[in-house]
């Protein structure tokens, strides 16, 4: 009787042996591989957005709110929930493998695209916020709570175009992330408060950058080509949790680049942006 409860209480501790980076590791190949099955066995092209992209709202949902949580919690209304996502991908380091494409310009900055080689779309690009995956970072608790009070209501309805000059929205392709670098508060709010329409203000295509980076679970790795191969620092191991899923988000865009071609899974509008992108 004894030996039958101790055998009963082993097993927890056996289970308690994995170590905390080998949990976050099948956690990451288990939503890898979910992904991949979403990707590889939806076959009808009923839906606008490809399910992959819902998939991904999930993480990105997530993170948003947790962003605004922390911002209830900070009474200096602190702008530290904000994830740098240079510092994960090292877009500025591999800046000669990145295109940055511009939807909306002003004359007065082409001089400057010009010398930094960025791209012009002449499209609009507009997307439900509902539909695709977009991480807001609202950090100011009493400015949340005035959008929910300004924005989105019948009289004063949430309006792309009328914000656009304050709506910085970046599509980092082929990930399915949209991140948010101005508008933050008015579009976490609009989207809780209901469907609305917003803009893309810039694709940053990383799709080149796949082959010098990777996200194991645990760590960014970096294998710099030659002209970069002065640089020593090979990986960075993830200390937030958001950067896990920024890692999961970067995995699930090779596997969208994987089968790009085969599976069609990014909006038209966005492979024709990419393609027919020009200089000032």
């Amino acid at each position: 009787m004894l030996d039958f409860f101790k055998s009963k209480t082993e097993k927890p501790q056996e289970s308690s042996k994995k170590n905390s980076k080998e949990i976050k590791k099948e956690e990451f190949e288990r939503i890898i591989e979910q992904a991949r099955i979403i990707i590889s066995d939806y076959e009808t092209i009923a839906e606008e957005i490809h399910p992959i992209y819902s998939f991904a709202a999930q993480f990105t949902n997530y993170i948003s709110y947790k962003h605004a949580m922390e911002a209830f919690k900070l009474q200096n209304n602190s702008a530290v929930t904000s994830i740098d996502l240079n510092n994960l991908l090292r877009t500025t380091i591999f800046k000669d493998f990145v295109n940055q494409i511009e939807f909306y310009t002003n004359e007065g900055d082409n001089e400057t695209y010009h010398k930094l080689g960025i791209l012009i779309s002449d499209d609009v690009f507009s997307i439900s916020l509902n539909q695709m995956p977009l991480i807001t970072s609202a950090w100011k608790y009493d400015r949340i709570t005035r959008q929910m009070l300004d924005i989105q209501t019948p009289s004063t309805p949430f309006d792309s175009k009328q914000f656009n000059w304050n709506l910085d929205n970046k599509y980092l392709y082929p990930m399915p992330l949209i991140n948010c670098e101005g508008g933050n508060h008015s579009q976490y709010v609009a989207r809780i408060k209901g469907d609305a329409q917003t803009r893309i203000r810039s694709i940053i295509d990383i799709s080149k950058i796949y082959d010098f980076v990777q996200f194991d679970g645990n760590q960014f790795i970096y294998k710099y080509p030659e002209q970069l191969n002065y640089l020593s620092d090979s990986q960075y191991e993830i200390e937030k949790e958001e950067e896990f899923y920024i890692g999961v988000l970067y995995e699930i865009g090779r596997l969208i680049l994987n089968f790009e071609e085969e599976k069609q899974l990014t909006s038209p509008k966005i492979i024709s942006a990419i393609n027919n992108a020009h200089k000032v």
